[in-house]
């Protein structure tokens, strides 16, 4: 029942009540005396009613609140006896349910994209508060700072990452609340060179830092690379045009029409240019199979057949350096390989092998086989290669012995050709040696089930 039917049913009962009582009384002091009375009971059950009523409408607004509280809740459930008032309440809080659960998926849908954009990112991404406390950090940050992802969140960078140049970066924005990019290198290895943009989040309480991280690292390298390559040409290059030069000059000035030393000026030209010919060859030839214009033709290879076929080409000048040099390569080991790239990588590592070994040494060439590769090492006797050049030996005119190597025609670029016709092949190199008892070169080309006998 309605309020207002209550109140009209409530006021006709005291009517006919005050009649009945004046009717039965037969006196107004009696009637009025008794009618208070009952008027007093009625209004008290009224009252009674109405807050046990109200209770009961309470509770279910409660109970489905709760529900909602807890998304559980449909419209289309019977929400129970409720008074206008009440279905009111119900309806606005459906409305604010579905609203709020509107926002909250498409906030969930912004935080997952948020997060698919940083985890794609090759950038590290640490977002702190003002304290230094990290909010947000990506994978490729935990990498770079060589942590698990989890145990940055929650802590403080500092304490974590305890590099002074990210320090001073740190305390300087959240002094000036500007930006500032350094430069620090990791101590976890491989160390890393990482460059840090840090700036401050503008925020209405305090804020915190957004700090965006570059891995430098290949960057610099390459750059190292390229001024060294640079000066490396221009050396290589101007040391037989010096000698030209000076031979030529010697020649003009007189020694042309000396028979006893104008023959070996010319051959002192000869074997310049000789060497500058093959200096810009190998340059070239670096140079396609770095770009991977080197044309590559796949067909099955021998490469046993090929390896006692390179041994037998070097046979005279091992002999000539009293080098014992020989080939282990019993039956047949085929691979889909391109046979001319496998022939400048065996003539420049069994060269390499025969040059950097002194007399009465040893140079052996043999083949094996593992799971998915054809195996090819050259293993010599020779001056071996220090742990720290054997990172190097496979760039551009890096020798371990300069003076030897040019002494005894070593351009400086054999080994990386062997390091780029073999990536180009989708094979690789490597390398064992030791200062003092030699070194192994190993080549391994890929093959496929069966391919390999």
């Amino acid at each position: 029942m309605k309020w207002p039917g209550c109140l009209t049913a409530f006021l006709g009962i005291q009517v006919l009540s005050y009649v009945a009582i004046r009717w039965l009384s037969g006196t107004d002091g009696h009637a009025l005396t008794w009618f208070a009375l009952l008027s007093a009971v009625m209004t008290s059950l009224l009252f009674i009613w109405f807050e046990r009523r109200a209770q009961r409408e309470t509770q279910v607004i409660v109970k489905i609140a709760d529900e909602f509280s807890r998304r559980r809740y449909q419209l289309d459930q019977e929400p129970g006896p409720l008074s206008r008032h009440g279905q009111t309440i119900i309806r606005a809080m459906a409305q604010t349910a579905t609203a709020t659960e509107a926002r909250d998926r498409g906030l969930a849908e912004r935080i997952s994209q948020m997060e698919a954009m940083l985890a794609g990112m090759i950038e590290g991404v640490v977002v702190t508060d003002f304290d230094g406390c990290v909010l947000l950090a990506n994978e490729a940050a935990a990498n770079m700072f060589s942590r698990p992802r989890t145990e940055l969140i929650g802590r403080r960078l500092l304490d974590m990452v305890r590099n002074s140049s990210l320090r001073a970066a740190v305390e300087e924005v959240l002094l000036t609340r500007t930006s500032h990019t350094t430069e620090l290198e990791t101590f976890a290895k491989p160390r890393r060179l990482i460059v840090a943009n840090v700036t401050a989040l503008n925020a209405p309480s305090r804020g915190g830092l957004a700090i965006v991280l570059h891995d430098v690292t290949e960057v610099r390298k390459l750059e190292t690379m390229r001024r060294d390559f640079v000066a490396n040409v221009s050396h290589e290059l101007k040391t037989p045009l010096a000698v030209i030069k000076a031979c030529a000059e010697t020649l003009l000035m007189g020694a042309l029409h000396d028979q006893q030393a104008n023959t070996g000026f010319v051959q002192q030209i000869e074997n310049q240019a000789e060497m500058l010919d093959q200096q810009v060859q190998r340059l070239l030839e670096l140079s396609q199979a770095q770009s991977g214009q080197a044309a590559i033709d796949i067909q099955p290879v021998d490469l046993n057949a090929a390896c006692r076929q390179i041994v037998n080409s070097f046979l005279a000048d091992a002999e000539r350096r009293q080098v014992t040099l020989v080939a282990e390569t019993p039956g047949v080991l085929i691979a889909k390989t391109d046979e001319d790239a496998v022939h400048t990588v065996l003539n420049n590592l069994v060269s390499n092998a025969l040059r950097y070994t002194p007399v009465s040494g040893n140079v052996v060439v043999r083949t094996r086989m593992e799971p998915g590769h054809a195996i090819i090492e050259v293993v010599d006797t020779g001056i071996g290669i220090a742990a720290d050049d054997q990172e190097r030996v496979f760039e551009r005119f890096y020798r371990v012995d300069k003076a030897r190597s040019r002494d005894q025609g070593g351009t400086g670029l054999g080994l990386a050709i062997v390091k780029h016709r073999m990536q180009a092949l989708g094979g690789s190199v490597e390398l064992d040696s030791q200062v003092g008892k030699g070194s192994t070169f190993r080549v391994l080309f890929p093959i496929e089930n069966g391919t390999g006998h």
